[in-house]
């Protein structure tokens, strides 16, 4: 798996230990604590204070909704290695490899992705209708109280990784449209600036507080929107893009126009008539 032939497999396994450690460290035990202790502080305020603290007007959390989303936040997990194998059936066999290592990239760079600044952007507080800002980054102040605007009886962090699976398997869609024809190396490039700068920005506007989309009405609950039209009309262009590049820039060219294979001069109508009459006496 990892001779110098497979260049895919010699750094595979770094970036998924990356990943781990990264989820390991957004919440340690400290902010556990430090959560936990906070509770029993709220309750024992003064009743005497007429301001009450924001967090009283909070919903408590909700084990079954909790429970509801992490689980259908492992469900659509499933679905980029299913994904990645319904792929690899309709490539040629040389292929599948490189189609499954591709999809299952997809969870360790977008987690990445979407744990540094994905979220904020998607999520965060409004910039114009058009982005969030990066409050944000790092999943800061995203902890595991609820965010009444997305998650009012969830943990952020659960509502967060839950997100976090669309955005995942969002870019594998994509990958149908130019299977076999894309470097893996070009993949990984290509998935991550599309993500940051295509689904980013429109999930802030349907999904996101602020959005101009949201605002102006528009209800996307199954990610008709955000995720098969978008990745619908990216795949497309994809595909226009590398057709126009294979046949226009890598082709044989001279000067501005492109060389055609050579085609054999007609033959004239006496040499048509000799070689007839050859072979008639051949015949005979």
């Amino acid at each position: 798996m990892f001779s110098k032939k497979n260049k895919i497999g010699r750094w595979a396994l770094p970036v998924y230990i990356g990943t781990a450690l990264l989820f390991s460290l957004t919440l340690t035990p400290e902010q556990l604590g430090a959560e936990s202790a906070a509770t029993p502080a709220v309750a024992s305020m003064s009743l005497e204070n007429t301001t009450p603290p924001i967090t009283a007007n909070l919903p408590a959390l909700d084990t079954g909704d909790t429970a509801w989303v992490l689980v259908s936040a492992a469900l659509v997990l499933l679905m980029t290695p299913g994904l990645a194998f319904f792929y690899g059936g309709l490539v040629r066999k040389k292929n599948v490899l490189s189609v499954l290592m591709q999809c299952f990239m997809l969870m360790c760079l977008i987690s990445i992705q979407w744990v540094m600044l994905g979220y904020s952007l998607s999520f965060g507080p409004d910039i114009k209708g058009l982005i969030g800002n990066l409050d944000w980054f790092g999943l800061k102040n995203v902890g595991l109280a609820p965010f009444p605007d997305y998650s009012a009886t969830v943990p952020h962090q659960a509502f967060m990784i839950y997100q976090a699976m669309f955005a995942i398997i969002t870019p594998g869609l994509i990958l149908g449209a130019f299977a076999e024809r894309m470097k893996f190396s070009a993949f990984c490039l290509f998935s991550l600036l599309w993500t940051t700068l295509v689904y980013d920005p429109v999930a802030h506007w349907v999904w996101g507080i602020g959005g101009f989309l949201r605002t102006g009405g528009a209800l996307d609950f199954a990610g008709g929107t955000v995720v098969h039209v978008n990745a619908g009309v990216a795949a497309l262009a994809a595909a226009l893009v590398l057709t126009f590049v294979e046949r226009n820039m890598f082709a044989p060219r001279e000067g501005n126009v492109a060389l055609k294979p050579a085609e054999p001069a007609p033959a004239a109508p006496e040499k048509l008539a000799e070689d007839f009459g050859n072979k008639l006496g051949d015949d005979r």
